[in-house]
């Protein structure tokens, strides 16, 4: 499974989010490595959370191994691959900006080439940092594509 995104634009406006007048965020995936000062590893399989399977029945133990997550040539990959960790059988990469990066008006734009089969469940949403509301799911969540 692989991803690449690329935040094109995203800024905070007042007014209106019909205009993109400056860039104030963006990750090109150009290092050698997941850039540190703008995104986390989220690991594991949510049960230190009471939250086994992430809530969703997830079969996989998210890992930071480059074996999941990788950066080249200007794209990200995030990999499944079956291999047993804490009694999961699959493997995987979640990577999130909650802490290194917040707005509230915005423009998001993301490249990706997605896998198709059975089983298969890419995603990409926002979810906000501090859970005012109570925690997931009651404080929101913008399904960018899933």
């Amino acid at each position: 499974m692989k991803f690449s995104f690329i935040i094109a634009c995203v800024f905070i406006l007042a007014k209106s989010a019909a205009q993109c007048p400056r860039l104030v965020w963006s990750d090109e995936f150009n290092g050698p490595t997941l850039d540190l000062n703008k995104w986390s590893f989220q690991t594991g399989d949510g049960c230190d959370m009471n939250l086994c399977g992430w809530g969703n029945n997830e079969l996989e133990y998210y890992t930071n191994s480059t074996d999941n997550i990788s950066v080249n040539n200007g794209l990200l990959s995030i990999n499944a691959r079956r291999q047993t960790i804490n009694n999961r059988n699959y493997t995987s990469g979640k990577i999130l900006t909650k802490n290194k990066f917040d707005f509230k008006y915005g423009y998001i734009e993301a490249r990706m080439k997605l896998p198709t089969g059975k089983g298969m469940w890419p995603a990409f949403w926002m979810l906000p940092t501090d859970n005012v509301y109570g925690a997931w799911p009651t404080s929101g969540e913008l399904d960018i594509m899933v």
